[in-house]
C-alpha cells in the first residue's frame, strides 16, 4: 500500500512529462489525445489503492495455496466489476474515456472488497485453528 502511495504520488509529479510522451507518435503530437490519456489516468490512479490491496490478497491467498479461490476473484474482476461496468457507464457518459477511467475505478476498489473479505476470514479461520491446536495440546 505504501509503495502504491509513493508510486501514484510520483506519477502525479511527472504526469504532464508521460503525457506528452505517449500523445506523441509518427504523426506528431496529439492534444486531444493527450486529455483522453489524462481523463482515463485521473480515475485509474484512484483505483491503483484498491488495485494495491487487491493483489496483496491474491498473493496472500496463493502463498496459502487458495488458487481455487483466486481463479473465482478473478473472474469476477473481468466478468463482474470491468464489462458490465464498462457497458452500463457507457449508456450514461457519452465520453468514452471518462467512462474507461471510472470503470477501472469501480472495478479496482470493487474487487478489492471482496478479496478483503475473503482474507480476513481466512484469518480468522487460521487464527482459531492454531488456538484450538494451542488448547488441545495443553
Amino acid at each position: 500500500m505504501v509503495a502504491s502511495i509513493i508510486a501514484i504520488s510520483f506519477l502525479f509529479l511527472i504526469n504532464d512529462f508521460l503525457l506528452d510522451i505517449f500523445a506523441t507518435s509518427r504523426t506528431g503530437y496529439d492534444a486531444s489525445f493527450k486529455e483522453n490519456i489524462r481523463k482515463i489516468f485521473i480515475y485509474d490512479s484512484i483505483g491503483c489503492l484498491g488495485i494495491a490491496l487487491n493483489g496483496a490478497g491474491i498473493d496472500f491467498l496463493l502463498g496459502l495455496g487458495k488458487t481455487k479461490i483466486t481463479l473465482v476473484l478473478n473472474f469476477l474482476k473481468i466478468f463482474v466489476f470491468r464489462i458490465p461496468v464498462l457497458f452500463i457507464l457507457q449508456l450514461f457518459i457519452k465520453d468514452g474515456a471518462t467512462a474507461l477511467g471510472i470503470m477501472m475505478l469501480v472495478s479496482n476498489w470493487g474487487i478489492c472488497i471482496p478479496t478483503t473479505i475473503i482474507c480476513a476470514s481466512t484469518v480468522r479461520r487460521l487464527r482459531n485453528k492454531e488456538n484450538n491446536i494451542d488448547t488441545v495440546s495443553e
